[in-house]
């Protein structure tokens, strides 16, 4: 059992994407550093305002992007711990950020119910999709880059053709409607799996919409669902 401290104030966002560092955050983002017998934090973030709520690690695993309440994303310098990028647009707080898989790219889902994909290079915001009636909890990327999974309090998840810039199916089926930041990602590219306030975690089949399993056991709300 690891204990990974301190924090000030509640932690809400927790990743092992990048072995042997990890990154959670709320009020700020942390970088840890993990050895069979040491757990050392190596880095701090502290830059936002308010609380982070998303923290993903880009492709090439030398930078972090955040996003929060404070409605600003941030690029941050993974070595050095500076931000080498801002990306404001949002007219709410960021839900969520991600990097596009071949990385020049940040994509981010708000509270503002917006979508909007970035240039990393330039922090500029090429493009926005505003479809969802409800604020957008999460947003996730084919391994391709060729389809976005939106997940928003209006009760929907989308799949959306970034090419053609459209929406293309819904999976429904799950309850995703009050504050709670119920969230739903890719489990590979033929599957979706996300959590629910029934307290079900669902997946679906990504082709045709279809739910395939709902997996019981909870006690109350599943906020998320991981594909090993």
């Amino acid at each position: 059992v690891r204990i990974f401290m301190p924090f000030l104030s509640r932690a809400a966002f927790l990743t092992f994407e990048v072995s042997p560092y990890l990154t959670f955050g709320w009020c700020c983002s942390k970088l840890w550093e993990m050895r069979p017998n040491k757990i050392q934090n190596v880095q701090t973030f502290d830059d936002a305002v308010g609380d982070v709520y998303s923290v993903k690690f880009h492709p090439a695993e030398r930078h972090i992007v955040t996003g929060g309440y404070d409605k600003t994303v941030r690029l941050y310098d993974i070595e050095r711990g500076k931000i080498v990028q801002t990306f404001t647009g949002h007219a709410l707080s960021v839900t969520k950020a991600i990097f596009s898989p071949l990385g020049n790219l940040v994509v981010t889902g708000s509270k503002d119910s917006g979508i909007k994909f970035w240039d990393i290079l330039s922090g500029l915001c090429i493009k926005t999709l505003s479809l969802h009636l409800g604020e957008v909890t999460c947003v996730d990327m084919s391994s391709n880059g060729t389809l976005l999974l939106s997940s928003s309090k209006d009760n929907s998840n989308r799949l959306w053709d970034i090419r053609m810039t459209r929406p293309v199916r819904k999976f429904r089926g799950h309850q995703n409607t009050s504050k709670n930041f119920v969230r739903t990602n890719f489990a590979g590219d033929s599957l979706v799996v996300g959590g629910s306030e029934d307290g079900l975690l669902y997946i679906w089949d990504v082709d045709k919409a279809d739910i395939l399993q709902t997996l019981p056991g909870h006690g109350g709300i599943v906020y998320s669902g991981a594909w090993n």
